[in-house]
């Protein structure tokens, strides 16, 4: 009965211990879960930034479309010579 009460002992300690083990990582995972939400704002503000780029891409690129046409249709001719000064 001694020994069995010794090793109920340190079983109650080694449970103790696993249970100050598990409360630790019950704070880390919280510590994480905080670092996640933030990181899931940070790349959603970092979509809604590359969709306004995207938007502002297309807009640029229908821009320089238009000018290409606009100097296509107009027959600049290309200088063949460099101008003298």
């Amino acid at each position: 009965l001694q020994e069995l009460g010794a090793i109920l002992q340190e079983l109650g300690t080694i449970l103790q211990q696993l249970g100050a083990i598990l409360q630790e990582l019950g704070a880390i995972l919280q510590q994480l879960g905080t670092i996640l939400q933030q990181l899931g704002a940070i790349l959603q503000e970092l979509g809604a930034i590359l969709q306004q780029l995207g938007t502002i891409l297309q807009q640029l690129g229908s821009f320089m479309q238009r000018a290409h046409e606009t100097v296509r249709s107009k027959n600049v001719p290309k200088m063949t010579q460099k101008p003298s000064l």
